[in-house]
């Protein structure tokens, strides 16, 4: 079953799609690995076959191996190392980043993955400063952000606050893409070297996000949740050490809070912080992986 059913038949119809040019092969290896973690999921761990689908390394049939050396593969091919000795890679394995994750050489992308629930791929890139000058300040000045960041301030300042973001070794500032297209801007921290750390015992390697939407055309789509998960999987990606992603949304940020635990957040209580009444949230690792994956 493993290897007809999977390795020949859905990979091997996979490879040839990717050979003919119909589809994104990372994309579509994507969309499988999600389905088969969902799966995963529902079986409690318990499917062998899912397992071995999801392992990083498949072992498959030598098909051209046993046609150099002509050999007669089907009376022996439970017997025969020679036959079994190849494997593939598929899925790498857990605290790697897996196949989807990884773009080409010359990808601008820090992560992109397609996300099968909105149909969209979702990618991150480091903020540049002689790109992005422009597009932050007017997202900076946009009605529906202004409340929450307090940023609407010349182009002068949000060039100043760039060069702080980019010089500080505690935080990194990101852009983030929904197919393509500039959506939203990414801060994030570690907890520990923030004032949210005098707040709660953070561990040495506790990070942390604050973000916003800027292109009002992205708004009111139902695509938060999956960005959410996407910038949140990419902090646990990036340091194997993160068990543990925190938030601290205002009390007053009532949509955002809406997403949490949707996004395998969980609320801790208040804390008052000097600009805000602010709700403490912790997103671990385990939680995360068991309802979405890595």
């Amino acid at each position: 079953m493993l290897y007809y059913g999977f390795i020949n038949s859905t990979l091997g119809m996979i490879g040839a799609l990717g050979r003919e040019g119909l589809i994104d092969e990372e994309r579509l290896i994507a969309m499988l690995r999600e389905v088969l973690l969902q799966l995963d999921v529902k079986e409690g761990g318990q499917s062998r076959l899912i397992s071995k689908m999801l392992a990083p390394v498949l072992q498959c049939k030598a098909n051209l191996r046993t046609r150099l050396a002509q050999m007669d593969w089907s009376g022996r091919w439970k017997h025969s190392p020679f036959i079994w000795k190849s494997t593939i890679r598929c899925f790498r394995a857990s605290g790697c980043r897996p196949m989807a994750d990884l773009t080409t050489a010359s990808s601008q992308f820090a992560y992109s993955r397609y996300d099968p629930d909105i149909g969209r791929t979702v990618s991150f890139r480091m903020l540049d400063k002689n790109r992005d000058l422009d597009m932050l300040w007017r997202w900076m000045n946009q009605p529906h952000v202004v409340p929450q960041w307090k940023m609407a301030k010349p182009k002068e300042d949000i060039a100043a606050y760039i060069d702080t973001n980019l010089a500080d070794p505690h935080q990194d500032p990101y852009i983030g893409f929904i197919d393509g297209a500039p959506m939203s801007y990414w801060e994030a921290y570690w907890a520990k070297d923030d004032i949210l750390g005098r707040h709660y015992p953070a561990a040495e390697k506790d990070r942390g996000w604050h973000m916003l939407v800027g292109e009002p055309s992205f708004l009111g789509h139902g695509i938060a949740p999956a960005v959410i998960r996407a910038f949140t999987r990419f902090l646990f990606l990036d340091d194997p050490a993160t068990e543990k992603v925190v938030g601290e949304p205002s009390v007053a940020a009532r949509r955002l809070l809406r997403y949490a635990p949707i996004c395998a957040f969980e609320e801790q209580g208040e804390i008052d912080l000097p600009d805000k009444r602010a709700k403490l949230m912790f997103c671990h690792r385990q939680r995360f992986t068991e309802q979405f994956g890595l």
